[in-house]
């Protein structure tokens, strides 16, 4: 187990029941949660996410040829590549992650160069992965309207 991991303090999720909150939490094992998809909430930021993301274009991950090929790679169902989905003809960069019964959901949408966008982490989430989505593309297009899609 990495270090990172060692000392990292997971996030609870939790559940909205009875029209109360703070229902049910819901937990893993820290080296379990770091092998999840759709659980970078419950190791990082949303600052260190975005540090991340950074990183896989800059060069201190992967150099911009890299980043490009590995977002860029043909799918014969979707446009998911390198674990975003590419929209927009590759100027916007989607991600969706969540853990089926445990709460936690994660959405992504950056633009291509990092500038404008939405990390958003949610330990609590008794919304759909649509009603996520269209909260976050309202906020979106206040920002940078006509930029980013709905999906």
């Amino acid at each position: 187990m990495s270090k990172l991991i060692e000392k990292t303090k997971q996030a609870v999720s939790y559940a909205y029941l009875w029209k109360r909150k703070y229902q049910q939490p819901a937990s893993f094992t820290k080296t379990v949660a770091s092998q999840l998809p759709g659980a970078v909430n419950m190791c990082t930021t949303p600052l260190e996410y975005y540090k991340i993301m950074l990183g896989l274009q800059n060069g201190e991950v992967l150099s911009q040829t890299d980043f490009n090929y590995l977002t860029h790679l043909k799918s014969r169902k979707t446009t998911d590549s390198g674990g975003m989905y590419m929209k927009k003809g590759g100027k916007v960069k989607v991600a969706f992650g969540s853990i089926a019964g445990e709460h936690y959901g994660s959405y992504v949408q950056l633009s291509a160069d990092n500038r404008n966008g939405i990390i958003m982490f949610v330990n609590e989430r008794s919304q759909t992965e649509p009603q996520i989505k269209s909260l976050a593309y309202t906020l979106l297009d206040q920002i940078q309207p006509q930029t980013f899609t709905i999906s």
